[in-house]
């Protein structure tokens, strides 16, 4: 089985990796049962006024001001601790919405929903670092993109499990038809339960420490922003949000102006084939980074995506329609290899360095709110400059890794897998 000091065994690794892909895919079910069940609380919790707005950005709000706390709670207690945590407030989130659905309060589906994205981002700070950490520093990249692609198939589940049990729900009577929007939750609190179990009897692997660290955590934070790279960074994942969720909402226009047969409905798939586009994106990038290094795969996809949405922009919505999905399948290594990129072989410091960059990505998402009111072409050209930003820090890595070997990690840090279960 090898030394457990340098190498990490086979068996424990990939049981611990499957999990974290169990993980990734319990947040995309989550992500998407709160947007598909939107029409529905705004029915129940009467979401009129300043209500809906806060209710659309709440997970948005949440990941710029709980990134830091959860990266806090990471370094301080390690990663397994913030996992169990993140789960815990998922849990009581879930169970909350059906006190929430009972009374028909505002404040009740607030608090779950704040809990709620606050355990999500608890697991994106945690999950992330602990996937780049089980293995080799030099295949890092291509294991998170592999664990994310998790994401877009846990989204479809979380849509189509929505709608089934929503659907079910549509015999009950008018007083009762409010619990549909209870039942997902209520499913998920279940599934997170018996997860939990099985991440606590889990053994993960824990950076053995044999330095001293910065005396203050604003040392580590000034160390990471001096980094004109990890500026870089922030700003790639910024623009990378920003211009995958134009895309997005291009393609639900272009589709409706350049096919007006479409029924609502139908229409309403037009994100679920965006989804499946952006999963396969995700994989297809995974598979050519065995082939060659994960900069020059993000450089080439980066790349389609600039001239995709130029296409799209300067032609009519027939071609902005292609042009959108075309964005969604190249924007699929984005925001894994941007994240992965920046903080590969930072050992330890890693739990912080994830939270900034989590924080740039929320912040495209709001940006992207005050945008998609532009037209289609406006979009586009906007979404085609965020791409743009990412082909360019793409182009930067490369430069700096060409002709050297990817980082070895941090030296000061031993990775093993302890023999109790407190790591």
């Amino acid at each position: 089985m090898g030394d457990p000091n340098h190498t990490l065994p086979d068996r424990r690794q990939w049981a611990a990796f499957a999990l974290m892909m169990v993980l990734v895919t319990l947040w995309g079910v989550g992500h998407r049962f709160y947007e598909t069940l939107m029409p529905q609380f705004a029915q129940v919790f009467a979401l009129t006024g300043l209500r809906r707005p806060l209710t659309d950005s709440a997970y948005q709000i949440v990941y710029i001001l709980g990134a830091i706390p959860a990266a806090l709670t990471a370094r301080a207690f390690g990663f397994k601790p913030t996992i169990l945590i993140g789960l815990g407030c998922i849990c009581i989130g879930a169970f909350t919405f059906y006190p929430a659905a009972e009374t028909q309060g505002f404040d009740f589906f607030l608090f779950a929903t704040m809990l709620l994205a606050y355990g999500w981002i608890m697991l994106e700070i945690s999950v992330n670092p602990m996937v780049m950490e089980l293995g080799s520093s030099r295949t890092a990249v291509r294991r998170l993109n592999l664990a994310q692609a998790a994401y877009p198939i846990g989204s479809l589940v979380g849509i189509f499990t929505a709608r089934w049990l929503i659907d079910s729900d549509l015999a009950l009577p008018k007083e009762a038809a409010r619990y549909s929007i209870a039942h997902p939750y209520i499913l998920l609190g279940v599934s997170v339960l018996v997860l939990s179990g099985a991440v606590e009897h889990a053994r993960f692997p824990v950076a053995r420490k044999s330095y001293r660290r910065p005396t203050s955590i604003g040392t580590e934070f000034s160390d990471l922003l001096r980094n004109p790279l990890y500026g870089f960074a922030m700003a790639a994942q910024f623009a990378n949000i920003l211009s995958m969720a134009l895309a997005w909402k291009a393609a639900d226009k272009s589709f409706a102006l350049a096919f007006e047969e479409l029924s609502h409905g139908e229409l309403s798939e037009v994100f679920v084939f965006c989804l499946v586009l952006f999963g396969l994106g995700r994989l297809c990038a995974t598979g050519l980074m065995w082939a060659m290094s994960p900069e020059r795969v993000l450089e080439i996809f980066a790349a389609c995506s600039v001239l995709a949405a130029l296409t799209g922009a300067i032609f009519g919505p027939g071609a902005a329609a292609v042009a959108s999905l075309a964005m969604c399948f190249f924007a699929g290594p984005a925001w894994p290899s941007i994240l992965a990129l920046a903080v590969n072989g930072l050992g330890e410091r890693i739990k912080l360095a994830v939270a900034p960059i989590a924080m740039a990505g929320a912040l495209g998402a709001v940006a992207a709110r005050f945008l998609v009111d532009l037209s289609t072409p406006h979009v586009l050209l906007v979404a085609a400059a965020g791409a743009a930003i990412v082909f360019a820090y793409a182009v930067t890595i490369a430069k700096r890794n060409a002709g050297r070997e990817a980082p070895e990690g941090d030296p000061s840090i031993e990775v093993v897998f302890p023999d109790n279960r407190r790591n």
